[in-house]
């Protein structure tokens, strides 16, 4: 799909076929494709620390951080990325998005704190 199709609604599996071919990230919020802009070195040290501080708090359950790659599908249909994601699923190596997420942590900033 072009780029000029990005303005009209589109399904969840249309989303993550298009999704698929990208180079950049981008959620998918009620139907619309939202490119995702890049984060300061604040954001980025914040976010670094919380996934660390999760890490050592959850080694050896079955709960495992992720950051920013981590697509989390929403009971809404939505695809949105967190800065870090706690999920406690089952997991395979090759899987695009969270399978339990239990905890999202989004670090908002001045710029984004309206979507987020």
């Amino acid at each position: 799909m072009a780029d000029t199709h990005r303005q009209s609604r589109w399904t969840l599996p249309e989303f993550l076929a298009w999704e698929e071919q990208q180079d950049t990230r981008n959620e998918f919020v009620d139907g619309r494709v939202r490119a995702m802009v890049g984060g300061t070195r604040r954001h980025n040290a914040i976010a670094l620390n919380v996934a660390s501080f999760l890490s050592r708090r959850l080694r050896g359950s079955k709960c495992a951080p992720y950051g920013a790659d981590m697509k989390t599908v929403t009971p809404a249909g939505n695809v949105r990325y967190a800065d870090v994601t706690v999920d406690c699923g089952p997991m395979k190596g090759d899987d695009i998005a969270a399978t339990e997420p239990t905890v999202v942590v989004e670090v908002v900033s001045k710029s984004t704190s309206y979507v987020d």
